[in-house]
């Protein structure tokens, strides 16, 4: 928990002095920021695998990961926001609920911000 606390000082700092900083070591920290979370997490399933990482864990992961984005892009972005297309109403609500599984937020308060920045 700590390192990401420093991690999000780290980014923010960053962002207050990026004028000064030579452009060559900027991009190095961001791609630093950017990279060190993917590889906590392969030594965390190298390390952890079998005592609390397995297939089923996995399995499980890339299913809800799928259905959440099915559920944002179809269901909030396609059907709420831009009404591209018309669908019966229990499959709106599976749309919506897997939605609303990946983004906490109202289905109606991503749909009002995603027109304003449409508008924008």
């Amino acid at each position: 928990m700590n390192v990401l606390i420093a991690l999000a000082l780290v980014a923010m700092l960053l962002k207050v002095v990026e004028r000064w900083i030579p452009q060559r070591l900027y991009r190095g920290v961001v791609l630093l920021y950017v990279v060190t979370p993917f590889l906590a997490l392969a030594y965390a399933l190298w390390a952890y695998w079998g005592d609390w990482f397995g297939w089923r864990e996995i399995t499980l992961f890339v299913v809800f990961s799928l259905l959440g984005g099915i559920g944002t892009g179809v269901g909030f972005h396609r059907l709420l926001t831009h009404h591209s297309f018309e669908t019966r109403p229990s499959i709106k609500f599976i749309l919506i609920a897997l939605g609303t599984m990946a983004i906490p937020t109202r289905p109606i308060h991503f749909a009002a911000n995603h027109l304003k920045h449409h508008a924008l």
